[in-house]
């Protein structure tokens, strides 16, 4: 496999762990172990060592490679998955056991699939690496936290406050500057986690029922959510008393959390 100069988000480029020392692998393709079968074009050989093809996958013009090939890996092996031929060797050799999916992987266990466990070192020699997905991704998290941080500087004060609590934080009496610099904190770091909140539905909602736990109106009781002196059950959990205050048919429970969680907005007549 060529080594490219202009890598795009098709480009699989394959790294050692260990630079220093010039490793080669000369591995077989691999079977995918959800399957257990060869992918379509893998296939398999006579006892003359050609490949078994249908008349079709003769005529078809298609690559497809011996089970007993050899394909050598080693740092800096590069796929161009826009190449028809080297599509089909990276498919090959895919799910050899020397591949890790990333540097970090880890199995099924949890332990690391390069460097292993306590008990023992990884198999995977070699890890994948995508450099064009992986600077897309980069770039768009840049966007994301652009687009949080444009959110936040365009709140008033008080929006800042409530943006905080629907973020598990309660600044009610802390000043602007420091309520602003713990929701730019946040969004730098998870800049979705303030977008989602931006965008979402049920946000009033939640800041209401936030406000109300705060000030006992809405309350605990034998494990559940309760309101009033009846103690009308509103849920077991903080998503079951959303969905129950965002239900239609409970309106009337609704209207008077909200009086009696801002009592000046909503005047007793």
């Amino acid at each position: 496999m060529a080594k490219k100069e202009n890598i795009g988000d098709n480009i699989i480029v394959l790294r050692s762990v260990n630079k220093a020392t010039d490793i080669k692998i000369y591995t077989n393709p691999a079977k995918d172990p959800r399957t257990r079968q060869y992918p379509k074009c893998v296939k398999r050989v006579n006892s003359q060592g050609d490949m078994i093809c249908s008349q079709e996958e003769i005529n078809s013009g298609l690559h497809f490679i011996p089970e007993n090939e050899v394909i050598i890996l080693e740092d800096g092996t590069t796929f161009d998955l826009n190449d028809p031929i080297q599509k089909r060797t990276w498919e090959a050799v895919e799910h050899c056991v020397f591949i890790a999916p990333s540097r970090d992987a880890r199995d099924k266990d949890g332990n690391y699939v390069i460097d292993g466990g306590k008990q023992r070192y990884g198999a995977a020699e070699l890890y994948i690496e995508r450099p064009g997905v992986e600077t897309s991704r980069k770039v768009n998290k840049k966007k994301l936290i652009h687009d949080a941080h444009t959110y936040i500087w365009s709140l008033s004060a008080e929006e800042k406050v409530n943006l905080c609590a629907l973020l598990g934080k309660l600044m009610s009496n802390v000043a602007d500057a420091d309520v602003t610099d713990y929701l730019l904190e946040v969004a730098a770091k998870q800049p979705k986690k303030v977008l989602d909140l931006k965008d979402s539905e049920d946000a009033a909602i939640r800041l209401l029922f936030l406000k109300a736990k705060d000030k006992k109106v809405i309350y605990i009781q034998d494990g559940v959510y309760k309101f009033g002196d009846e103690g009308i059950v509103l849920g077991s959990s903080d998503e079951a008393v959303v969905t129950f205050l965002n239900n239609p048919k409970n309106n009337e429970y609704l209207k008077l959390i909200q009086s009696e969680t801002n009592p000046d907005y909503f005047p007793k007549k």
